[in-house]
């Protein structure tokens, strides 16, 4: 549940822009699409038509239905609010929290030492493991799945922020802030923090994909959201007791699923490439 390593990439400086690439926005297309069908008016995820259970595609259900009859689309897209707000806040809370920790440690002194070792613990700590242990004294919802994806996704923003704080300090404009009498704090916020945002954010990218994947999964293990509400990892573990009568319960939340994963990975290359 913890990102693989990724190499920082320095960027000209402060002031470099480009355009949004290509890949970046119909990643961002796809995902705004599906975010606004989860706020389409009249979705109904909890209605029953017994006289429909485990149907296919039809005029009445565009994706087929469930078990108990009710409607595949509307389920799916509604539970695509929570698991992708849940994703987007872990995600959030793990870029400020790898981030600061990142910076600081890029001071180079001793306490980057001390952070880097103590992340290192920190990855040795299964992530599933960690929300095992939570949902123990927080119990099982939708906030101990939050907490877990976090903290198992720090130590890759702490990684990046750190090798690129350690990389920008030699640049000359940064070198002329400190000549100027300038504190780390006001380097890091005016200097770094600027001429990091593009590889942040395409780590921010691909950690959402593996955000979502590990909500799912985590949410498959019943340590989320608990039913009648649904989430992408909760309708995989209902459609696992009628896989051999319809695959349609578990083919649409998948779908689902995995576009919403390759669209952010979509994001991510894009960023990283340029194009």
């Amino acid at each position: 549940m913890s990102l693989p390593s990724s190499h920082p990439v320095a960027l000209p400086g402060p002031t470099g822009r480009r355009g949004a690439p290509t890949g970046a926005l119909v990643g961002l297309a796809v995902l705004a699409a599906m975010a606004l069908g989860a706020l389409w008016p009249g979705l109904d995820p909890y209605g029953m038509d017994l006289a429909a259970r485990l149907a296919g595609p039809s005029g009445g259900h565009w994706l087929g239905t469930d078990r108990l009859g009710r409607d595949l689309l509307a389920r799916t897209l509604v539970a695509s609010r929570y698991s992708l707000a849940i994703a987007l806040a872990a995600v959030g809370a793990a870029a400020t929290a790898g981030t600061a920790l990142g910076l600081l440690a890029g001071r180079g002194d001793g306490i980057g030492e001390i952070l880097s070792r103590l992340v290192d613990a920190l990855m040795a700590l299964p992530g599933v493991l960690v929300a095992m242990l939570l949902a123990v004294v927080m119990g099982p919802r939708p906030l101990t799945v939050g907490v877990a994806i976090a903290v198992a996704l720090v130590p890759g923003y702490f990684r990046v922020s750190r090798g690129l704080a350690l990389a920008l300090r030699e640049a000359p404009y940064v070198e002329a802030a400190y000549a100027a009498g300038a504190t780390w704090g006001h380097v890091a916020r005016w200097h770094l923090l600027p001429a990091m945002t593009r590889p942040l954010v395409a780590h921010s990218a691909a950690a959402a994909a593996v955000a979502l994947l590990a909500d799912a999964g985590l949410s498959y293990l019943g340590l989320g959201l608990q039913p009648p509400t649904p989430s992408w990892g909760l309708l995989l573990k209902e459609a696992q007791q009628a896989i051999g009568l319809s695959p349609w319960p578990a083919l649409v939340p998948g779908v689902f699923l995995a576009a919403a994963a390759l669209a952010f990975n979509a994001i991510a290359s894009a960023l990283q490439s340029g194009r």
